[in-house]
């Protein structure tokens, strides 16, 4: 026993028949009787109606079953991890294996699923040489819980142990439940993005619990006693509201009958393909409304879910309405997806998802973000973003070139300020323009470009790597009462250039006198700037000198200084230099 709730299980026999009764079955009745009538009924498995008799019935050997726990000192949790393995007939032939994780029914053990009649799931990821692992998840009864009790670290510690101990295709690691398991494997799946870490390649769900306030609601007294224990107390104590919300999937707003978007992690799931399966006469009343509402979500959101409605199944609420050959065949050709071009998440901790990684503003809720790339506008999209004071992006080299022109744009809620960093800038942009401003405090190390953004609304800015094929060098700093001597060297001898000082940054494209030209004078011109014009002689280089006054105002002040040179053959410009900033200091 793992856990206080297996203290209720005689109460939970008990509440169950007197459930079983009334017009609606609770899941705990519903889920033993299931494993119950697929035992004594083994004869009725795979038979269903238009049932495939696929692989499974081929004639290979049984697989191995291997008992295994996983201390707690392994699992880094309080909890033992007991797990029931089965090894493929021709495990000894070599070579990586699919793995397909498995988490069953409420009250039902990881042995059950074994047991003959049941899914017949395990005969056929034997015949297809897969590895399977059932496991508690802390307890039979634990739902898939985040916090206080930590049923899906330790399914991370059973999926690690499968690798470090078995060959597993690591790209193809499957998982399936059934019932509470459903449930409980879609929350895991969405929460599981880090493509540093093992995640989810494809799902197999039968009869899902995906909103458990909804279940909770709906279930009787036993079920809630024990969700007690699990999540802490009842959902409406807003201490544990977002204990459930965070184990869950989707939140159901039954005035509405949709999906509330900021607080379901159910649109996590929109790059994890799903086999999906319910009984629309499932003795559990709420399940099918819940499963109809999360297969509509993903189908407008463009996810790859195939759904399956039976009815007239015996029993209804069972393993035993998945065709385990269809479920198989759909999860076969399934391969991880760690780098799709955009996203939407809604994250219940600071954690990496796809290339994001993201630090909540505040913790103990959800934050929200959507991201989104174009290749053929080399852009990057924020939207939704909402609780978050940090983001750090990676974006897949196929779906962006970091190293041309590239704009970002990012629309938060958040009254603070987001810090974006950009991973993979290979070299430093020249500058980063804010609308028709220059955006100030951007850095660039190592390949990382770290932007501030400000709070609340929308921040759009374009990245620049112009190149200035002019050069100009000079000091950073002046005290006043001194010659501010320049060098200009520019390309071309004889060559005419306009000389630019001004007091204030801007931007001036040059498609204002060229529209092929997309480059920009950064010099600003309110007020006006003193613009000389003068020429190269036999050599490209020039010097100009000023005299700045002993004015003590002028402290603190700063000079932007740059040049261009003129005709070019492609543009009207030629050569466009760097802009040199130079601070005005006290003398001495």
């Amino acid at each position: 026993m793992n856990l206080p709730s297996r203290l209720f299980a005689v109460a939970v026999v008990i509440c169950a028949g007197a459930a079983s009764a009334l017009a609606q079955q609770s899941i705990i009745d519903a889920d033993r009787l299931a494993i119950e009538y697929a035992v004594r009924h083994p004869q009725f498995q795979n038979n269903g109606a238009g049932r495939q008799r696929g692989i499974i019935a081929s004639s290979v050997p049984a697989g191995t079953i291997v008992n295994v726990t996983i201390p707690k000192a392994q699992t880094g949790t309080n909890y033992n991890e007991p797990i029931v393995i089965q090894e493929p007939w021709d495990l000894n032939a070599g070579g990586n294996r699919p793995l397909m994780v498995v988490w069953n029914g409420y009250g039902n053990s990881p042995s059950s699923f074994y047991t003959a009649g049941v899914s017949g799931l395990d005969e056929e990821a034997n015949c297809r040489s897969w590895l399977t692992v059932a496991m508690f998840a802390v307890d039979d009864q634990a739902m898939g819980c985040v916090s206080p009790i930590p049923a899906q670290t330790n399914v991370e510690a059973v999926i690690d142990y499968m690798i470090a101990h078995y060959p597993i295709d690591q790209d193809r690691i499957y998982m399936v439940g059934w019932s509470m398991g459903a449930g409980a494997s879609a929350s895991f799946a969405a929460r599981h993005l880090d493509p540093n870490e093992p995640m989810i390649a494809a799902l197999a769900l039968d009869a899902g619990t995906f909103d458990l306030i909804n279940a909770y609601n709906s279930e009787v007294t036993a079920f809630k006693n024990v969700a007690h224990l699990i999540f802490g107390g009842p959902p409406s104590n807003p201490s544990f509201t977002f204990n459930y919300a965070r184990s869950e999937t989707q939140w159901y707003d039954f005035g509405t009958n949709s999906v509330l978007e900021a607080s379901s992690q159910l649109r996590n799931l929109r790059h994890v393909p799903i086999h999906h399966v319910y009984s629309t006469d499932d003795t559990v009343l709420y399940l099918p409304a819940q499963n109809s509402l999360f297969t509509n979500f993903l189908t407008a959101k463009g996810a790859t879910i195939t759904t399956t409605t039976v009815s007239g199944q015996v029993p209804p609420h069972s393993w035993n309405i998945m065709d385990p050959v269809a479920a198989l065949d759909f999860l076969q050709s399934k391969t991880v997806n760690r780098t799709p071009a955009s996203f939407e998440i809604t994250a219940d901790r600071s954690a990496r998802y796809y290339w994001a990684n993201v630090t909540q503003r505040a913790t103990g809720q959800f934050s929200t973000f959507n991201v989104a790339t174009n290749a053929v506008a080399n852009s990057l999209t924020l939207s939704g973003v909402a609780n978050v004071s940090a983001m750090t992006l990676a974006p897949p080299a196929a779906t962006m070139d970091l190293d041309a022109p590239f704009s970002v744009s990012l629309t938060t809620t958040d009254v603070g300020a987001t810090t974006l960093a950009i991973e993979g800038v290979p070299v430093q942009p020249t500058y980063v323009l804010n609308g028709t401003s220059l955006l100030g405090g951007w850095t660039w190390v190592g390949g990382t470009l770290t932007l501030p953004l400000t709070a609340t609304g929308t921040t759009s800015l374009v990245v620049r790597f112009d190149d200035f094929d002019g050069v100009m060098t000079g000091p950073s700093t002046l005290a006043i009462n001194n010659n501010l001597h320049l060098t200009l060297t520019g390309t071309t001898p004889n060559q005419p250039y306009f000389f630019m000082l001004g007091t204030s940054e801007g931007v001036l494209p040059l498609t204002l006198i060229d529209p092929t030209d997309d480059r920009n004078i950064l010099v600003g011109f309110n007020p006006f700037p003193i613009m000389l014009p003068a020429a190269f002689g036999g050599s490209p280089t020039a010097t100009f000198d000023l005299f700045i006054p002993n004015n003590a105002t002028l402290v603190g002040s700063r000079l932007f200084c740059q040049f261009v040179t003129y005709p070019g053959s492609s543009h009207v410009i030629d050569v466009v230099s760097n802009r040199l900033d130079v601070t005005l200091t006290a003398g001495p």
